[in-house]
């Protein structure tokens, strides 16, 4: 892909519309690390409380004001999102005026430069979720016995009722 050049005046429009969409993609992973927070029933840190937890009842309340909080979090980031796609419709009519044919070729240079920037970005969330899941999964590797097995070693047998 070609790379363009432009004085400060030119690229305005190009640079607001490069931004906004590196926001709106930005808030669509947000979205998707809550939702797969959700999905795997792991709390991300700012969702995390710390209250001291003295009876099974606390420990519920616990989890349903974390899980609430990711709730929450969700539907704040849909909005914002909402917003966002709407600044940039306008952003990229502006810019499409301005352009005309041009602004295709432009368009696949900003594009290139946002999936770069994207895919370093799902990196580290995917690599979020792991440590997360990792810190917040019990380890079920622990095999408690309290008494050990009873073996019958006679010889008689059991005739039934």
């Amino acid at each position: 892909m070609a790379h363009f050049k432009f004085a400060t005046s030119q690229a305005r429009s190009i640079h607001q519309y490069k931004n906004l969409k590196i926001k709106v993609l930005k808030c669509n992973a947000d979205i998707f690390f809550n939702r797969q927070c959700l999905t795997e029933k792991i709390i991300p840190n700012y969702a995390n409380l710390n209250v001291p937890i003295t009876s099974p009842a606390s420990h519920i309340t616990k989890n349903k004001i974390q899980t609430t909080r990711l709730k929450d979090e969700i539907k704040f980031l849909y909005k914002k999102k909402e917003k966002q796609n709407k600044e940039l419709y306008h952003a990229h009519i502006k810019v499409d005026q301005e352009w005309g044919n041009l602004w295709y070729l432009i368009l696949d240079s900003v594009h290139e430069y946002i999936n770069t920037e994207m895919h370093s970005k799902y990196k580290n969330i995917n690599q979020k979720l792991k440590n997360l899941e990792v810190t917040q999964t019990p380890s079920h590797d622990q095999h408690r016995s309290f008494h050990p097995h009873v073996v019958n070693q006679t010889n008689a047998t059991f005739t039934p009722r």
